[in-house]
């Protein structure tokens, strides 16, 4: 339907942005909150990103500035860290998982706890 419009707006094959406005649409009001909170969210975005160059008016200073670059090269060193002790972690679990441990809770703790002491905290 709309193209049958758009050949009535414009006969020939070139359609400008002024036809395809003059074109009826009629969205569903469930999916006009979901289209508005898209576009919002694009346009923040798009926002945040103009406004980190220096063309910007509302420009601050650039994300790749010397104090930035410091605190980023610091959080990624902490996060390398953390991922290198998850997986040495995760290594430790997955061994003693494939293996099937049985435990009986009437054992008690001290008991089962050495059977996992590699995975589980000290006890104090």
């Amino acid at each position: 339907m709309n193209t049958a419009f758009l050949n009535i707006v414009s006969a020939t094959m070139n359609k400008n942005v002024d036809d395809i406005r003059a074109t009826p649409f009629i969205a569903p009001e469930d999916k006009i909150q979901v289209v508005d909170m898209l576009v919002k969210n694009c346009i923040k975005i798009s926002r945040e990103d103009w406004d980190s160059f220096e063309l910007s008016w509302d420009f601050k200073k650039h994300p790749a500035s010397t104090g930035e670059r410091v605190k980023l090269n610091k959080k990624l060193i902490t996060l390398q860290a953390q991922d290198t002790e998850i997986r040495i972690y995760e290594e430790k679990i997955h061994h003693l998982a494939d293996q099937m441990i049985s435990i009986d809770l009437d054992d008690g703790v001290k008991k089962n706890y050495a059977i996992f002491q590699d995975v589980l905290a000290k006890i104090k």
